[in-house]
């Protein structure tokens, strides 16, 4: 028998009424990647107070590893901001997809 994945509730930061419906939901699992980068951004609002407890540090010297929201290799005096889990982007990068 074929089983649906469970889908993860959002995180209770997130208030419910500011997440669109979105047509992930949808019926069909088998999408395209031209139909996946159709899809419409979805605000992602982080609350002021966690945002701020997030450690950011200034690169001295460049590094051999790049941003994964961008694609692009770290340099020296890019704003590296650290999420929990340990994973590092651009500040800039994680402001952007969180739009503040």
């Amino acid at each position: 028998p074929h089983h649906e994945p469970a889908i993860e509730p959002l995180p209770s930061w997130i208030p419910q009424e500011s997440v669109p419906p979105s047509r992930l939901d949808s019926q069909e699992p088998d999408m395209s990647y031209e139909s996946l980068a159709d899809l419409e951004d979805v605000p992602v609002p982080l609350p002021q107070d966690v945002l701020s407890r997030l450690q950011v540090r200034q690169l001295d010297h460049a590094i051999d590893d790049s941003c994964a929201i961008c694609q692009c290799e770290y340099d020296q005096g890019d704003h590296l901001l650290h999420l929990g889990c340990s994973h590092q982007f651009h500040r800039e990068c994680v402001l952007s997809l969180i739009h503040i």
